[in-house]
């Protein structure tokens, strides 16, 4: 059956949401995006599915398809893989990736040292398989961790700091601040840049009023951790980005700010906490956070792979 790609559109919201939780579903067990999730990624202040995505078609279907984002100034291009399970499942994916590659590289920037970044559920070896075929190599382990909300224990914060809802009128500059030093590192997957944040905490239908925290040493903003409720499991909040300022680190704040979010999480009856976690393989990655949340009761629900590869060089 003959296959197509095509750019990806503002209406391809519904039919990204599909194809991703297909993909997702066939290896971990449970979907990954809602659509207002989704919503919310393909279109923001540096994203344009026009330019950014593509689509596999067979008879003007979509059976598969991606989504790319380029960070800047750590030149990271992220690719997101949508590939359910069909015949000729190795060649669809090798159209993605190497088209995804070619839309990375079209980006108005300094190739040397930039790298194409993926994270593939770590039993599909499949799709990794095709990825190592094109110079990608595991970098890092992404995992989904989880805990019952059966009991807060408390941790109050360290003398002369303070935590208090975030509110956006008040705390958005603070809060990039705290992110912009708290995750810096180069290919990390937290890293944000300053309108895909704002993007995030005004638009995302999942970061509710109230729910995110921040941490302040008198005036001055010392950590923040952005909450969302988990669209995938029922009755739980997920804690997206925990970071503390690198002046105050292991001083309890991260702590803190944990055991306030398992509270304002508890107040809306919620039974569950979820996040991800990233822990380095070698190479370009993420710093490991895992040991401090596994440290408090965290499970593992399931893990992706990180595979990452120069983005000059063949193919």
């Amino acid at each position: 059956m003959p296959l197509s790609i095509r750019p990806g559109s503002l209406a391809d919201a519904e039919t990204f949401t599909r194809l991703v939780n297909e993909h997702h579903e066939a290896f971990t067990g449970e979907p990954l995006w809602s659509i207002d999730e989704m919503r919310a990624v393909l279109v923001t202040a540096t994203a344009d599915p026009h330019r950014d995505d593509r689509y596999v078609e067979s008879d003007g279907v979509a059976v598969a398809g991606f989504h790319t984002r380029f960070y800047e100034p750590f030149d990271v291009g992220r690719i997101d893989l949508a590939a359910p399970l069909q015949p000729d499942r190795a060649q669809v994916v090798a159209m993605l990736v190497d088209a995804a590659l070619r839309v990375l590289r079209s980006r108005d920037t300094d190739m040397a040292g930039a790298i194409a970044q993926t994270t593939v559920p770590a039993e599909d070896y499949e799709v990794i398989e095709v990825l190592r075929g094109r110079g990608f190599a595991a970098t890092g382990r992404l995992a989904l961790l989880e805990m019952p909300i059966k009991r807060v224990r408390p941790a109050p914060p360290p003398d002369g700091v303070t935590i208090v809802p975030f509110v956006i009128q008040d705390h958005l500059d603070d809060g990039f601040t705290i992110l912009d030093q708290s995750f810096p590192t180069p290919g990390s997957n937290w890293y944000l840049v300053r309108d895909d944040y704002e993007h995030m905490m005004r638009n995302d239908p999942t970061a509710l009023a109230g729910l995110s925290l921040m941490a302040y040493r008198g005036e001055t903003p010392v950590g923040i951790c952005i909450n969302f409720v988990d669209t995938m499991r029922p009755e739980a909040g997920h804690i997206g980005m925990l970071g503390v300022a690198r002046s105050e680190r292991r001083s309890g704040i991260g702590r803190s700010l944990f055991a306030e979010s398992l509270a304002a999480f508890a107040s809306r009856d919620w039974t569950h906490v979820r996040l991800t976690t990233i822990t380095p393989v070698s190479g370009i990655g993420g710093e490991d956070a895992g040991g401090f949340f596994r440290s408090v009761g965290m499970t593992t629900v399931y893990d992706h792979d990180i595979l990452s590869r120069p983005l000059a060089g063949p193919r």
